[in-house]
């Protein structure tokens, strides 16, 4: 997907967007694809604040009752390095 981005990014690019050009101790300007890339950020950021799925792996930790954290892995909990 983030190759798909490439050429938009580019293309947006190529155009500027002027902040607040009344005022000129703030005015500015930001590229579009700064502008594209930022919305894009803040869109997964909204998306994964509401993102409520079950976790599997908590869901077969509960099911087995064990509080090792590294399930099904030879010499775990018995303080050997592998």
């Amino acid at each position: 997907v983030s190759a798909l981005l490439v050429p938009i990014a580019e293309i947006a690019a190529g155009s500027d967007y002027q902040i607040l050009p009344n005022v000129p101790q703030l005015a500015s300007d930001i590229r579009g694809d700064v502008v594209l890339l930022t919305s894009i950020a803040c869109i997964t950021f909204a998306y994964f604040s509401f993102f409520d799925a079950p976790l599997r792996r908590s869901m077969a930790d509960e099911e087995s009752g064990s509080d090792s954290p590294a399930l099904g892995v030879a010499g775990a909990g018995s303080g050997v390095m592998l």
